[in-house]
């Protein structure tokens, strides 16, 4: 599979959670990052130090941690990425998340599920 430049964050980000490489992980984020679960309009997570914390926290607490890539959309500068999380809970998390890339990094994130 080829990945276009405004994939190519959202691919390293999706490689490194699943190696739970939090220092990799972090850097496919702007410094200004605003990460939201919708249907809320106030980002729960503010700043790549935020990132950095949360998911350092989260893989530390969840070391089954995975994310399988269901199916992936591009438009302009948005990646949609249908995922299926395992190793959170006992059964499958279905999530949509949708990427905001910028200057090659992540600068706004939506999740659905």
């Amino acid at each position: 599979m080829t990945v276009s430049a405004i994939e190519r964050p959202v691919q390293a980000q999706l490689e490194a959670y699943n190696a739970r490489d939090i220092d990799r992980f972090a850097a496919q984020y702007t410094e200004d990052v605003e990460i939201f679960r919708l249907p809320a309009t106030e980002p729960f997570v503010r700043g790549r130090a935020q990132v950095h914390a949360e998911w350092g926290a989260t893989f530390a607490r969840h070391p089954a941690l995975h994310c399988r890539l269901r199916a992936r959309t591009v438009q302009g500068n948005f990646v949609v990425d249908h995922e299926e999380v395992s190793g959170l809970r006992d059964d499958l998390v279905q999530v949509t998340a949708i990427y905001q890339v910028e200057g090659g990094l992540i600068r706004r994130v939506w999740f659905l599920g």
